[in-house]
């Protein structure tokens, strides 16, 4: 993961934290981490398992592609409909998941009919 391409995941990881007012205390206890080894994450100093990145992904419900590859900060809403979708998708019934896979397969359709 020290590839260059991933360097979003240290800040990202940081910024989520922080935008939910989490102490790194906290989220270590996520992921049966200490304090000081999420601060290593976060200052880049070392790398989260693999595993753990899973676990980051779910409980900031991002992808780990946008964790690693995003920088999060930046990420405007009215453009990402998936992280919206991900922070709201507890809301939805299966039905309104339905509806919403429904609605864009029709806008496809007739898409490529124009």
């Amino acid at each position: 993961m020290s590839d260059k391409k991933s360097i979003f995941l240290y800040s990202n990881l940081k910024y989520l934290r922080k935008k939910k007012n989490l102490t790194q205390t906290q989220i270590g206890k996520l992921c049966g981490k200490s304090d000081r080894a999420i601060s290593t994450y976060e200052n880049g100093t070392r790398e989260p398992e693999v595993s753990d990145l899973g676990v980051f992904s779910d409980f900031f419900e991002v992808s780990i592609d946008d964790l690693l590859f995003k920088d999060l900060k930046f990420v405007k809403k009215d453009e990402s409909f998936d992280a919206f979708y991900n922070l709201n998708k507890h809301l939805l019934t299966d039905d309104d998941k339905e509806h919403i896979v429904f609605m864009i397969n029709k806008r496809k359709k007739e898409q490529t009919k124009e």
